[in-house]
């Protein structure tokens, strides 16, 4: 999609900034709270909320490790991974984040426009200006649900 987007602009001359952006460690820090709030606010049913909150609460683990295991330790924090249902809470607690930098529709009507895929997304701006607004917009969201946005630069070989 992004491709697509990038090679329609080029070739009607219309300029474009792109950023793409990668979270921390993101299945493990989204806090849950917030994964509470964010389904409540997608209007998400009651007793869909008290289900996913059952599933997640008293989340305990342990580190096998080649010399051993390690003590069980209690997780306040993330998903479950491998669980079928994490990938769709993150979504659900991203897309309400996402609600809130109020950009429906897509580049060809507006200035600017966020595409995302499971934890990684691109801004699309015509303007550097719009790209730097819409950032700063999505990392104050993305804080407050405690995700970080990965600074390192990752280069390929």
């Amino acid at each position: 999609m992004v491709r697509q987007i990038l090679e329609k602009c080029s070739e009607f001359g219309i300029e474009l900034h792109s950023l793409f952006i990668d979270f921390k460690q993101a299945f493990d820090k989204v806090s849950r709270p917030r994964i509470y709030e964010s389904l409540k606010m997608l209007k998400s049913p009651t007793k869909l909320i008290k289900l996913v909150k059952t599933t997640l609460t008293n989340s305990r683990a342990v580190v096998e490790i080649y010399q051993g295991r390690t003590d069980v330790f209690n997780i306040n924090n993330g998903v479950r991974q491998g669980d079928a249902l994490s990938t769709i809470l993150f979504n659900l607690v991203l897309e309400a984040a996402l609600l809130k930098t109020d950009l429906r529709g897509n580049i060809s009507a507006r200035t600017k426009q966020l595409c995302a895929y499971a934890d990684d997304i691109v801004i699309i701006a015509r303007m550097q200006k719009a790209l730097k607004e819409t950032f700063i917009t999505l990392q104050k969201e993305a804080e407050k649900l405690g995700l970080i946005i990965n600074t390192k630069l990752n280069t390929c070989s």
